[in-house]
């Protein structure tokens, strides 16, 4: 198995390796996806969608997997009421469907939502795992195996009334998505239709449209670091590799840590 994109770091007290992505040949963005025909390992790519209407669409990242799932011949529209209604019925935090009609673009959805949070605030924290159809996976390339669909935390709200407030939900927003994909690698070993999500490729979430006045990237980048790093040093996850979007260099502030 080759769990590597680039030149490879770990994680303090893991085995998990974290790599950071150039962007794309001919592009100023890193891939949200494999190419077709790449190789790589079963992967979760995270969107940072919209954390009011938990629609795939508008601007951004969200937008460019609108692009991409579009390509793999998926309806995007299904997915805010597959998310609102996961949502709805997740009051004990987590709930999960199984079933699904033709035309939708899933075998398998999943939500893992923060109750009674002091830390975040309205749909802010959420943590979908969107499971594509084997025919409906992006460039064809079966690795592509799923969206890890969140609501970042929104730094317009008056509630992240302070910075500290703000970045305690960035880094807590980390954590979330690992814990969601730590249990849902649980799930694999009782469904067997399912495969462990050894890969995470993510974004800078809560750094354009959802940042804070004041707050800079660095800061941003920083917090996803903590937030990861904690949540995986504490117990086996099944992940092996996260891949960091840094286009931009937007994330190089965080190499020292590692």
């Amino acid at each position: 198995m080759s769990f590597s994109s680039s030149k490879t770091y770990t994680f303090p007290n893991t085995s998990v390796q974290a790599s950071f992505l150039p962007a794309a040949p001919g592009t100023t963005y890193s891939p949200i996806f494999y190419e077709s025909g790449e190789p790589g390992n079963c992967m979760g790519s995270v969107n940072a969608g919209n954390s009011y209407m938990l629609y795939v669409g508008g601007s951004g990242i969200n937008a460019g997997f609108t692009y991409a799932l579009h390509h793999a011949h998926q309806d995007t529209q299904t997915y805010a009421g597959i998310h609102q209604g996961l949502y709805n019925h997740a009051a004990t935090g987590t709930a999960h469907r199984d079933i699904f009609a033709p035309g939708d673009p899933l075998q398998y959805a999943a939500v893992w939502r923060p109750l009674n949070s002091t830390t975040f605030f309205g749909m802010d924290g959420t943590v979908f795992i969107d499971v594509f159809k084997p025919g409906l996976c992006p460039h064809s390339n079966p690795n592509n195996y799923a969206m890890i669909y969140i609501t970042p935390p929104d730094g317009s709200r008056p509630e992240y009334a302070t910075d500290a407030l703000f970045l305690d939900a960035v880094q807590q927003m980390a954590a979330n998505i690992i814990t969601a994909v730590a249990s849902f690698n649980k799930t694999t070993m009782t469904n067997h239709n399912l495969s462990d999500i050894e890969v995470i490729r993510t974004c800078m979430y809560s750094s354009n449209i959802y940042l804070k006045a004041g707050v800079t990237i660095d800061d941003i980048a920083k917090g996803m670091y903590a937030g990861f790093a904690s949540q995986l040093a504490k117990d086996a996850t099944g992940i092996h590799l996260i891949e960091f979007e840094n286009a931009d260099g937007g994330f190089d502030v965080i190499k020292p840590s590692f």
